[in-house]
């Protein structure tokens, strides 16, 4: 009698058809899943009369057995005999790969493997040239069924590497881990939710909503302010402001860059460059339409702009030298 727990892989199965007949029966035909079961002895397959042996079985055989004997008179077939082989988790090839991160952004890594019986539990570890297989907090790890996500947030260079996720079952643990590597990201994506506010005689606000989380900043925190340009008598002279952590200042991590055009003349009036999307842009003419180009840039190059509509406010005295008009 086989054992569903003892049916595992690597391990070998063997079936015995035992028929009463007369007279004797000249041929035993195997067969598994509906189709025919053929002796090859290099795939672990043995046939031989009444037996049928599958050595270190794969879970490619999990599934029916029947066997169809025959006389002179006629044939006859088995009750069905199912089982199913055990196996140790391996990781479903559809989830491993490379992901591009910048610092200071999270992403989410799915982890997905293959196992029989699927009550399974899940580890992670980082590895890279300066470490070696080192355990993954566990806070930032969760799994359900035969699925494990890592929220993985690479807050210096050192932070990229190779992750890999390893799980185990009652048969035994992975063999080979299912690989995620993690590299900085290209491109940036361009700048989300831009608006303009607080518009003055002599200034606008621009802020964009895809600010870094890892900065903490709010409204009117950690913003870069842009003073002089045209009609102040200067160029323009970005205003000093928060720094970053200092692990998060590398070349590869987003940056934006501002650019302000008279929208008549098209004359370029500012074009600076901040850490995080909120900027105070001064020194502008009053009564005067603007168009606000932002772009975000790495060392890989610069994201698909987006432009913005912006004006000044009128002063009294340009009120009164229309009213002249």
């Amino acid at each position: 009698m086989l054992k569903a727990e003892a049916i595992q892989e690597d391990k070998d199965v063997y079936f015995r058809c035992s028929v009463t007949a007369n007279p004797k029966v000249y041929k035993i035909m195997w067969y598994h899943n509906d189709e025919l079961v053929k002796p090859d002895r290099s795939a672990g397959v043995l046939v031989s009369d009444d037996h049928l042996v599958l050595q270190k079985v794969h879970r490619r055989w999990s599934g029916t057995f029947i066997c169809r004997a025959s006389n002179v008179v006629g044939d006859a077939t088995s009750n069905p005999l199912s089982i199913t082989v055990r196996y140790a988790p391996l990781c479903s090839s559809s989830t491993t790969g490379v992901y591009r991160v910048a610092l200071g952004d999270e992403i989410t890594l799915p982890c997905r493997v293959l196992a029989h019986p699927p009550n399974v539990t899940f580890s992670w570890t980082f590895m890279n040239s300066l470490t070696e297989h080192e355990r993954v907090a566990g806070e930032r790890v969760t799994w359900k069924g035969l699925e494990s996500r890592l929220r993985y947030l690479p807050e210096k260079t050192q932070d990229y590497g190779t992750l890999h996720c390893w799980a185990s079952n009652a048969v035994g643990n992975q063999k080979e881990p299912c690989v995620f590597t993690v590299k900085p990201a290209g491109v940036p994506s361009a700048p989300l939710n831009c608006t303009v506010s607080n518009q003055t005689w002599e200034s606008v606000e621009v802020t964009c909503g895809d600010l870094p989380s890892v900065y903490g900043s709010r409204p009117g925190q950690g913003h870069s302010g842009v003073t002089g340009g045209a009609g102040g008598g200067h160029g323009p002279v970005l205003l000093p402001t928060p720094s970053a952590p200092a692990e998060l200042q590398d070349a590869d991590k987003p940056r934006y860059l501002v650019t302000v055009h008279e929208r008549l003349s098209k004359a370029v009036t500012h074009n600076f460059s901040g850490d995080v999307g909120m900027f105070v842009v001064s020194g502008l003419t009053p009564g005067i339409d603007y168009l606000i180009t932002v772009v975000r840039f790495n060392s890989h190059g610069r994201s698909a702009p987006i432009t913005l509509e912006a004006f000044t406010l009128r002063t009294a005295e340009n009120r009164m030298n229309e009213e002249k008009d």
